[in-house]
C-alpha cells in the first residue's frame, strides 16, 4: 500500500519547496508508477519519494526529476547516497585537478578553469568591484582561477572543508616539491592581461597575496566566526557548496555561513553546476547536490544578496566525468545581514 505523503514528509515538502502539500498532490501519490516507487524506496529517502510521486504532477512545478533513462532516477532534493562523498578517503585532490583542469585537458579545462578565470578578470577589470580582501571557497585544491585575484586585492584568504585540499594548497603556496602544476593558469592570466610579465611572477604574486588558509567545519554553526576572518570585499565560490551540501536546506545554511564573511556592500562571485548528481575521479563517483538555477537565485535572495549579473552556459564538453546540464555564474551584492 502506498504510504500517505502527509504522514511521510509534509514538513520536508514545506522546507524544500514552500507552501502546503495539497490534497491533489496527496491523491496523485496513489497513482504513481509502481516500479518507480519501488526504486525510490530502495534509495531510502522520503524526500526523493516525494519527488518521484510527483514526476507527472502539474501541482509541483519546483520538483526536479529526471526519468530520461529507464531504471534510473536523478533527484534534486538530496545528494545521492549511492556515491562517495567529497570528504571520503577515496577523494584525491591532485587527481581531481589533473582530471578536470590539468594542462593537457581541453574541454573540461576550458569549462572549469579558463571560462571562470576570464569572467573573474572581466568583472574585476571593469572597476565595479573594489577592496582589499578576497576570500575563496572552491571545490578541490583549486588555485588556478586565483591567479587573477592578486592584481585586484591585496589579501587573499582560502577557506576549505577538506584537510587533503589544504595540504595540497600549502605545498604549492610554499613552493615545495610535488606541488600541483598551475603554470598553465598563470600563463592564461598573462594572456588575458596582454602583459609582458612572466607567468612565474604571476605565481609569486598569488603566493604573496595569500595570507591564510582556514579549515571550515561546515557542520558547526559558528565555526567560521570563531576563526576571526575579516569581512571580505569579495567572496569567490566555485562549485563547492553543491559538493559539501546533502540537501537544499544544508545548501542554504552553508551559503549563509559563507556569506557571513562578506561585508555589506561586498560582492560574491558564485558558480554552480546545474542538474548534476555526480562528478568522477578515477573509478569513483562523488555525490553532487542536484540544484536548479531558480533554486540558486532564490537562495541568494534569501541570504540577503541581490544578483547584479548572471550567465548560464550549456554543457558543451560531453564528458562522462560529470553529468551536469549547465554551468551558471552569478555576481551578487550583499545588501543586508541575514
Amino acid at each position: 500500500m502506498t504510504p500517505s505523503l502527509r504522514a511521510v514528509d509534509e514538513e520536508g515538502w514545506r522546507e524544500c519547496y514552500g507552501g502546503e502539500l495539497s490534497v491533489e498532490d496527496n491523491n496523485a501519490a496513489q497513482k504513481t508508477n509502481t516500479s518507480v516507487l519501488q526504486e525510490v524506496r530502495a534509495r531510502n529517502s522520503f524526500q526523493e519519494l516525494l519527488l518521484a510521486l510527483h514526476s507527472g504532477s502539474t501541482h509541483c512545478p519546483k520538483a526536479s526529476v529526471n526519468l530520461s533513462k529507464p531504471g534510473t532516477l536523478d533527484i534534486g532534493v538530496m545528494a545521492s547516497k549511492e556515491y562517495k562523498h567529497y570528504h571520503d578517503k577515496e577523494y584525491h585532490p591532485s587527481l581531481l585537478v589533473a582530471t578536470y583542469v590539468g594542462a593537457d585537458k581541453k574541454e573540461t579545462k576550458e569549462e572549469f578553469l579558463e571560462v571562470p578565470m576570464k569572467m573573474l578578470y572581466d568583472v574585476l577589470s571593469s572597476g565595479s568591484i573594489k577592496g582589499d580582501t578576497a576570500i575563496d571557497f572552491t571545490v578541490g585544491p583549486s588555485l588556478g582561477h586565483l591567479m587573477v585575484i592578486p592584481d585586484f586585492f591585496k589579501e587573499i584568504i582560502l577557506v576549505d572543508t577538506s584537510d587533503a585540499n589544504i595540504k595540497d594548497m600549502n605545498i604549492w603556496l610554499n613552493n615545495k616539491p610535488g606541488a600541483i602544476d598551475w603554470t598553465h593558469a598563470a600563463m592564461f592570466v598573462c594572456d588575458l592581461k596582454g602583459a609582458s610579465q612572466s607567468w612565474k611572477d604571476q605565481e609569486e604574486k598569488l603566493r604573496s597575496a595569500v595570507k591564510r588558509v582556514v579549515k571550515w567545519n561546515c557542520t558547526e554553526k559558528d565555526q567560521l566566526a570563531s576563526v576571526n576572518l575579516p569581512q571580505a570585499d569579495f567572496l569567490i565560490s566555485l562549485w563547492a557548496l553543491e559538493a559539501i551540501s546533502t540537501n537544499h536546506k544544508t545548501f542554504l545554511s552553508n551559503l549563509k555561513k559563507l556569506s557571513s564573511c562578506l561585508k555589506v556592500g561586498g560582492h560574491l562571485f558564485l558558480s554552480s553546476v546545474i542538474n548534476t548528481t555526480y562528478f568522477k575521479i578515477a573509478e569513483h563517483k562523488f555525490s553532487v547536490l542536484n540544484i536548479s538555477e531558480q533554486f540558486l537565485q532564490k537562495a541568494l535572495r534569501d541570504t540577503g544578496l541581490s544578483i547584479v549579473k548572471s550567465e548560464t552556459n550549456e554543457n558543451k564538453s560531453n564528458t562522462h566525468l560529470v553529468d551536469h546540464s549547465q554551468v551558471t555564474y552569478l555576481v551578487a551584492r550583499k545588501e543586508t545581514v541575514v
